[in-house]
């Protein structure tokens, strides 16, 4: 039972809920709270199918028992966090918070050995099961990157009445086999979740850069180690699929955890309106489909190529920083330059696939159908290779000239007067001789130390020098 104590041990802890110093970073941080309690007696009963009545004051009483011992130990850390939050111990109070752990491992461990005592052997595997559901629905929320935080159970039982073919036995194997990987990853990151921008912050305030870069990086591989496996085995449920359904799971996929979404450009606005438009001849509507049904296989790969970088670059965003400061060797100028190329080359093929469509049905109407809609999208707007946004393209779909630049205009022969008293439209006749600047053929004193004596002015006669 080993290999399923971390899944209880990690849903216990949260570094957002021990130093109010970081209250601000909490929103992706789980509660501080004890795995289990004595109220999740009846769920554990229902879930193993024990006799209710034999089992439930054991089950109540071992609960129990494990509530008290947790809640002693997180009181016990919560007093030696506030001494040492006040006295400014930041790396002390990470190491409290590591022993924390230490204490909810060590509890936790009893409390799975004590359950699995009172089960055979085909209770055991239902007792495994039951943690790994605990820590999905208790946990996984708090994944941040792209597809980290998806739940792949819960997605398989809401759709399997309109996708029959994930009710397979293999699709449920799958799924199994994802729940018990994904509980050790959690697992493993809960440390991280729990102590991670503590002791990061803490190593950052005491100037231990690559102790930091090291600490970070390896939450950063849990996550994206997490995310990787959600991915695998999506695409895995989708090859066991019927085609119909394969196609519908990998679209309900795709929206709930790509970065980069295809399909937003004004090409598709446009031909999705024509497709809807009954108005125009049925000839024209299927050959604007098929030059957009063309330019989305044109461009099939470089959405594919542009949703790996934006993968890529994610957990290098929250690394970036720190390696620069390191002078580690980072990819993060590469990526971004792929991303830039990736993008120029969208709007170049959008653009022509554009062309072709208002050369079908006519600038005017291509016009219409394009500014159709409220606001601007900045999928539309082209991109400098410097990263700076350049004009719109028109909505017939041709390129914009670049306007030429706007030259100032000449000074006028009667400049406003600014700085008048709000009570008078004519300037001071008689300004403030201090405040007035000194006269042309006073030349101003040059800078000087503070406490030097300003040298006289350069109209009066220098006194004849001394001699001996």
């Amino acid at each position: 039972m080993n290999h399923v104590v971390p899944s209880l041990c990690a849903l216990c802890c949260c570094w957002s809920g021990l130093t109010s110093s970081h209250a601000a970073a909490s929103s992706h941080a789980p509660a501080l709270s004890p795995a289990m309690s004595s109220r999740d007696a009846a769920m554990i009963v229902e879930r193993l199918r024990l006799n209710p009545q034999d089992a439930a004051p054991i089950l109540t009483a071992l609960l129990g028992d494990y509530e008290t011992q947790w809640m002693a130990a997180r009181d016990h850390l919560h007093a030696a966090l506030s001494t040492e939050s006040r006295n400014g111990l930041r790396l002390a109070a990470a190491e409290r918070i590591r022993a924390f752990q230490s204490t909810q491992l060590a509890l936790a461990t009893v409390l799975t050995d004590d359950i699995a005592a009172l089960l055979d052997d085909e209770g055991r595997q239902h007792w495994t099961r039951l943690q790994h559901d605990l820590w999905r629905l208790r946990r996984l929320r708090y994944g941040q990157f792209h597809g980290e935080a998806i739940d792949l159970r819960l997605i398989v039982d809401e759709s399997r009445t309109a996708l029959p073919s994930l009710q397979s036995p293999a699709v449920e194997s799958m799924v199994l086999i994802w729940q018990a990987e994904l509980a050790a990853l959690l697992a493993a990151r809960e440390p991280f979740d729990s102590e991670g921008s503590t002791r990061y912050l803490a190593l950052v305030l005491d100037r231990q850069y690559e102790a930091a870069l090291a600490w970070m990086t390896q939450w950063v591989d849990l996550r994206t180690a997490i995310r990787s496996l959600n991915l695998r085995t999506a695409q895995a449920i989708e090859a066991a699929l019927e085609p119909a359904d394969a196609a519908a799971f990998a679209a309900d996929i795709a929206q709930r955890i790509a970065i980069h979404t295809p399909g937003g450009r004004r090409v598709d606005r446009v031909a999705a309106r024509v497709a809807n438009d009954e108005s125009m001849p049925e000839s024209m509507r299927g050959r604007v489909a098929d030059i957009h049904a063309a330019y989305r296989r044109d461009t099939a790969t470089l959405n594919a190529d542009r949703e790996r970088i934006e993968q890529a670059i994610e957990p290098l965003a929250v690394l970036a920083p720190m390696q620069r400061r390191t002078g580690e060797d980072d990819a993060w100028v590469e990526l971004v330059d792929a991303r830039q190329d990736n993008e120029l080359d969208l709007q170049m093929r959008a653009q022509g696939a554009l062309d072709a469509i208002c050369n079908v049905i006519g600038d005017a109407r291509c016009a219409s159908l394009a500014t159709a809609r409220s606001g601007a999208s900045a999928i539309d707007r082209a991109v400098h290779p410097s990263g700076l946004p350049q004009h719109d393209p028109p909505p017939t779909g041709k390129p914009a000239a670049t306007p030429a630049p706007a030259f100032a205009p000449p000074p006028s022969d009667t400049p406003a007067k600014p700085f008048l008293p709000p009570e008078s439209d004519t300037p001071r006749t008689d300004p403030d001789p201090e405040l007035a600047p000194p006269p042309p053929d006073t030349p101003s004193p040059p800078f000087l130390p503070p406490g030097a004596e300003t040298p006289p002015p350069a109209t009066e006669p220098l006194p004849p020098p001394t001699t001996c």
